[in-house]
């Protein structure tokens, strides 16, 4: 048995313990934080459909791995 910490999903103030396919895809890439980015990184299916699970952390793929950074900019300071 292993013990889960139910705060550590999507939303977890106002969404119930399970969320759809397409609402945790939807949450991820609209207001997902970097520290949920860093999770993902490790992050394997380990229990319930396996090839659901690994077909989900696919389409998390450039969710994790982001093509370009989406920051502001550094400021530049002069000499």
């Amino acid at each position: 048995m292993f013990r889960t910490d139910l705060r550590l999903r999507p939303d977890p103030g106002s969404t119930p313990v399970a969320i759809s396919f397409d609402a945790a895809l939807a949450y991820y890439e609209s207001r997902g934080q970097n520290w949920e980015r860093a999770a993902r990184i490790k992050a394997r299916a380990c229990a319930g459909d396996k090839q659901v699970g690994e077909a989900f952390l696919k389409e998390l793929a450039p969710y994790v791995w982001r093509k370009h950074w989406i920051s502001p900019p550094l400021p530049i300071s002069e000499p």
